[in-house]
């Protein structure tokens, strides 16, 4: 605020932001429970793959790093009848002016280098990947729309712009707000 002159800029005095308390008194009540986690929900998304048939592995309970390189490791961990399941946060290197977020920017970069059978879901637990967007979904089927409609989905990586590719193609995940905010997570099938 200060750094940009945003209150001067507002013409108000203060905006009347108080730090967290930090004192030990403000917190004799309190009692924090662990309702959900990212394990947890990595566990439930293990136990249901696997009542389907599949076997798992676990790419991370933690994973960070651009969504772009993230995009790429997952795609050469994915194994044929393997549900790989990760969850964790990535970031987007801000380079377009177009419209998406992490989870469908991941997907997006997937599609390079993603063969016949192999399909791979990214999504916020919160339902919301800076769009109304969830996230997206990657596979052959993406791909294949995409040539049909003449999108060129490099275009759109360049630019940033993974919600409109997959709002073209119909690989984007709309959930609508969840009500929770675990972490992102993938899905990805071999």
């Amino acid at each position: 605020l200060k750094k940009y002159d945003v209150l001067e800029m507002c013409q108000i005095d203060s905006c009347k932001l108080l730090e967290t308390p930090k004192e030990e008194k403000y917190f004799k009540k309190v009692h924090n429970f662990l309702v959900v986690s990212s394990k947890l929900a990595i566990e439930a998304m293990r136990e249901k793959a696997e009542d389907l048939g599949f076997e798992v592995k676990i790419f991370s309970l933690a994973y960070q790093g651009e969504a772009r390189v993230l995009a790429g490791g997952i795609v050469q961990s994915m194994k044929k009848n393997i549900c790989l399941l990760g969850a964790g946060e990535s970031t987007v290197k801000i380079i377009g002016r177009g419209k998406g977020g992490r989870n469908q920017e991941m997907a997006l970069a997937a599609l390079a280098n993603l063969s016949g059978g192999q399909v791979l879901v990214c999504a916020a637990s919160d339902g919301h990947d800076n769009t109304d967007a969830a996230g997206a979904i990657a596979d052959a089927s993406v791909l294949l729309k995409s040539e049909t409609l003449n999108l060129d989905y490099k275009k759109y990586l360049e630019d940033n712009d993974s919600f409109t590719f997959f709002e073209h193609v119909g690989g984007q995940l709309i959930t609508g707000n969840t009500g929770a905010n675990v972490s992102d997570f993938f899905v990805a099938l071999g």
